[in-house]
């Protein structure tokens, strides 16, 4: 009898894991919902933080899905120009710094850079109407991800961000 029980257990522990952020944020609030867990506190309020949480992850995974390119390879891949207004930065040189952090974080793990990180310059037209050199970067989903971990921690958007594309990059290591 035991073991049926280890093993159910087990078989729950196992689903947890493989759920989205969204979907543990969802069987938390039925848990807390529960009189099984004799938890005392304001029902309204717990649901409200709940549902702001889901709100959040909802606005910041579209706007991260909807900024990604897929290459004639299906290769998906990011725009640094796209990323940075995203992650809440207004100027590209404090926003290159990131980028060049987590370049260096990419190299110090004995990663490629080059595989992840591709400097690129697109031709945009100024306000004369001329055009100039832009200085940009594909990246890919790891990069994204070490752009986040390297970010100003004090914005909430990078610690969603993190959530995000650490949850992402681990489903593609697994697919």
């Amino acid at each position: 009898m035991n073991n049926i029980i280890d093993d159910k257990v087990k078989d729950v522990i196992d689903i947890i894991k493989n759920m989205d952020l969204k979907n543990k944020l969802r069987l938390g609030l039925c848990v807390s919902s529960t009189s099984y867990t004799n938890l005392k506190y304001n029902k309204a309020h717990i649901h409200s933080v709940f549902d702001k949480r889901l709100k959040e992850i909802d606005k910041n995974n579209k706007s991260f899905e909807d900024i990604k390119h897929t290459d004639e390879n299906g290769v998906e891949f990011w725009y640094a120009r796209e990323l940075m207004p995203i992650l809440q930065y207004s100027n590209w040189q404090n926003f290159e710094k990131i980028v060049n952090k987590a370049k260096i974080s990419c190299e110090n793990s004995n990663i490629n850079v080059l595989d992840h990180f591709t400097d690129i310059s697109k031709m945009v037209q100024i306000g004369s109407g001329a055009e100039r050199k832009q200085q940009d970067y594909e990246l890919t989903r790891y990069a994204c991800y070490l752009i986040a971990q390297n970010g100003d921690s004090r914005k909430k958007v990078i610690a969603l961000a993190q959530t995000y594309f650490a949850v992402q990059t681990r489903k593609q290591e697994n697919a």
